[in-house]
């Protein structure tokens, strides 16, 4: 397996809100290789904003972003760092239906012009890992919700992210599909990536070395 490259994050009193509507309310937290954090909270608290500007998605109205040290401008658009650094797994999967299994998770390597001889030695690393082998020259369209997961963990894994943002990524699942989804996130914690999962869910909450619940804008620890 490549190396996971070193990451190190921290957000200094973030705000951000829609019109006159605050949504984050002075947020901090800092993230590195080591953490593994579930951010908890009622539907609406802002959990997904936080995770978009986590993920160099969306910008954010006031405060500090330091990425690995590099001050974060909330009008800029850092792909590159979001690409190199960053894979994201939703609870909708984001498959596209048209496109083989294969298809879907070599898609971001495809994008990021990786040669087909480094993504075919990476991809069966991840496959295997995932025991999705079997799948991959399935239409996303004839999986289970728990395949569907796996594939859509094997395209987040595709370009060797050091920070695996996850929402809700259990949302959809039966509890047996559920827990087998959380030790693949655990594993890959072991490797060294570092995870950040938005959920409601107690339950997958807790398999997280540090619950934090999102209210009113601000983080507390759980």
């Amino acid at each position: 397996m490549k190396k996971i490259k070193d990451i190190e994050i921290e957000l200094r009193n973030i705000k951000k809100g829609y019109g006159s509507q605050s949504v984050l309310n002075g947020v901090s937290l800092r993230i590195d290789n080591t953490s593994f954090i579930s951010i908890c909270g009622k539907s609406g608290s802002g959990k997904s904003t936080l995770m978009n500007i986590l993920g160099l998605i969306e910008g954010y109205d006031a405060g500090e972003y330091l990425f690995n040290q590099q001050k974060i401008e909330p009008g800029k658009d850092y792909y590159l760092l979001r690409r190199n650094y960053i894979g994201f797994i939703y609870q909708s999967y984001n498959l596209i239906p048209e496109k083989t299994c294969y298809e879907n998770i070599i898609l971001p390597a495809m994008y990021a012009g990786m040669k087909q001889a480094e993504i075919d030695t990476y991809i069966s690393s991840i496959v295997d890992r995932l025991e999705i082998s079997h799948l991959l020259e399935k239409g996303t369209f004839a999986l289970s919700g728990g395949e569907k997961q796996r594939v859509a963990i094997a395209r987040s894994l595709i370009l060797n992210p050091s920070l695996i943002v996850a929402d809700e990524p259990t949302g959809n699942l039966d509890t047996h599909n559920r827990d087998a989804v959380m030790e693949i996130l655990l594993h890959e914690h072991r490797n060294g990536r570092g995870i950040v999962l938005i959920t409601h869910d107690e339950a997958v909450a807790d398999y997280a070395d540090e619950k934090i619940y999102l209210k009113d804008g601000k983080l507390s620890i759980c």
